[in-house]
This record gives C-alpha cells, sequence and structure tokens, in this order.
C-alpha cells in the first residue's frame, strides 16, 4: 500500500471513530477480550507433551494472541481518550 493510500484508510478509519466512539471502543473491547479468551483455551488445552515444532507454533500463536488484545485494548483507550477531551 502507498504512503497515500495509507494515510487515506487511516482518515477514514478516523472518521467512523469520531462517527460512532463508543461503539467503535466497545468494538475494541469487545476484540481485545476475544484475543484473551483464545490465550486461555489455548494454555488450558495444549497438549501434555508437545513437539518443539508445536511448542513453537503454540508460543506463536499465543502472543499473536496477546499482541492482539494489547493493540485492541490500547485502540478502546484512545478513543475513549479522545472522546473525553471534545
Amino acid at each position: 500500500m502507498s504512503e497515500t493510500d495509507q494515510a487515506m484508510a487511516l482518515q477514514s478509519e478516523q472518521a467512523r471513530y469520531e462517527a460512532n466512539p463508543r461503539a467503535s471502543a466497545v468494538h475494541f473491547c469487545l476484540s481485545a477480550a476475544v484475543a484473551l479468551l483464545e490465550v486461555s483455551q489455548a494454555l488450558l488445552t495444549e497438549s501434555a507433551d508437545p513437539t518443539p515444532q508445536e511448542r513453537e507454533r503454540q508460543w506463536k500463536a499465543l502472543v499473536a494472541y496477546i499482541k492482539t488484545a494489547g493493540r485492541s485494548a490500547y485502540r478502546a483507550a484512545s478513543i475513549l481518550t479522545d472522546r473525553q477531551g471534545a
């Protein structure tokens, strides 16, 4: 994606958040919650004796879910913080 396309996508996304910040914040909070549930489920169901390849795959998946949760929670907080200042 070119810089211009990225800037346009960011502006479009920001306009959507500004149009309905509460719904956007709820969406990102729920996204964070789902990602953390995925982490919990993966930790509860992991095999007792995984191969090194399985263990690496599991940890990569956990890290991806945790990053998603953190980013989603951060975006919700940012939206709500922007709204509070308005």
